[in-house]
C-alpha cells in the first residue's frame, strides 16, 4: 500500500477523519499545541511496548517474533503520525519538502569517527570552518 498512497491521500483522510469526529474548525485544523502535547502521550503508549525488552526480544520483534506486540506499536506510532500530520496541516508546512530538507541537514552533521554515529547538534560546516 505504500507504493499508492501519497501523503496528499494520508492528508486528506486525515483531515476527512478529523471531519467525521468534529475535531477542529471548518476545515478540520486543530490547535497544533495540543496537538503537540497529544502526540507525546501517544509517543509515551509507544515506548511502553518496550519498555523492559532485552536485546534479545527487540531482536525478536525486529524479526517478526512477536506479531501482536509490533502491532500495538504500529498502532501508537500511526497516532504519533496522525497527529503530526495535523500539525503539518495545521501550520501550512509541506510534509514531503519539510522531510527531504531535514534528511538533507542530518545528512550534512559530522561523523564521530570513533563512535561511527552523527552528532545530532554538530553541523559539518561549522566542524570545517
Amino acid at each position: 500500500m505504500d507504493e499508492r498512497v501519497t501523503l496528499a491521500d494520508l492528508k486528506e483522510a486525515v483531515r476527512e477523519m478529523c471531519i467525521c469526529r468534529g475535531w477542529g474548525d471548518e476545515n478540520a485544523v486543530q490547535n497544533p499545541q495540543q496537538m503537540a502535547m497529544a502526540m507525546a502521550v501517544e509517543l509515551g503508549e509507544m515506548m511502553e511496548h518496550f519498555a523492559w525488552l532485552s536485546p534479545e526480544d527487540v531482536q525478536a520483534l525486529i524479526d517478526g517474533g512477536m506479531p501482536k506486540r509490533r502491532d500495538m506499536i504500529a498502532e501508537e506510532l500511526c497516532d504519533v503520525m496522525i497527529y503530526g500530520i495535523q500539525i503539518m496541516r495545521a501550520l501550512n508546512v509541506d510534509i514531503a519538502d519539510g522531510l527531504l530538507r531535514k534528511i538533507d541537514i542530518v545528512k550534512q552533521r559530522a561523523v564521530d569517527p570513533d563512535a561511527g554515529r552523527h552528532h545530532p547538534h554538530v553541523d559539518v560546516q561549522q566542524l570545517e570552518g
